[in-house]
């Protein structure tokens, strides 16, 4: 009977085959990666879009939130107002002091007839006497238009004609503003500030 039992034992093992080792890739396991690849495609490609879609609005809104921390910072450390000065046409923005000059002497400042040549101001102000000595010039990116801007609480002493002006006050402070820039695909950002601390916030909108 053990005897038996031996060789029958021996038998099983002989029958045995080996594994084949040496199988491929079956057609479910491709069609399954390549479902996968298409997923994860179908995931990022909205989200690179996006990204790329917002970089010039996401760059013009640091743009303007650097621009507005310098004058309030110059503001405090000169003790004079400064101005951040839109130019909705251009699309270039300046920040700098301002104040009264009746020569035409080239003194580091920006005079009525250079701001006139570069777009700054209409026919009617050519009476305007009002100098800009340029400290920080930025132009926005190509692409953008300023769809909205209002000053909340902008004063009627001086004329700026197309302009976009906001004043930095030597306390801090400095006038409240809202502005929307929009791309051609329609994208915005959204820009305001508080007007007892001159911060900025910055939203966008695709």
């Amino acid at each position: 009977m053990k005897k038996s039992l031996k060789r029958s034992s021996l038998t099983i093992s002989n029958n045995q085959k080996p594994a084949n080792c040496s199988a491929g890739f079956t057609l479910v396991e491709v069609i399954l990666v390549v479902v996968i690849m298409a997923i994860i495609a179908g995931i990022s490609t909205p989200f690179f879009a996006g990204a790329t879609r917002g970089a010039k609005l996401k760059t013009a809104g640091r743009s303007i939130s650097q621009a507005a921390r310098y004058a309030r910072f110059k503001a405090i450390s000169s003790q004079q107002e400064m101005r951040l000065v839109i130019n909705p046409d251009t699309m270039e923005l300046i920040v700098g002091p301002v104040g009264k000059s009746n020569n035409q002497e080239s003194d580091g400042k920006v005079d009525l007839d250079i701001l006139d040549r570069l777009g700054y101001l209409d026919d009617g102000n050519e009476d305007i006497t009002t100098v800009v000595k340029t400290e920080v010039r930025r132009v926005l990116p190509a692409g953008l238009s300023i769809s909205n801007f209002e000053n909340t609480s902008a004063k009627d002493d001086t004329v700026f004609g197309e302009l976009m002006v906001v004043r930095f006050y030597p306390n801090g402070q400095s006038e409240s503003f809202e502005m929307t820039l929009t791309e051609k695909d329609k994208a915005r950002i959204a820009i305001e500030n508080d007007p007892i601390t001159s911060k900025v916030s910055v939203e966008i909108f695709y």
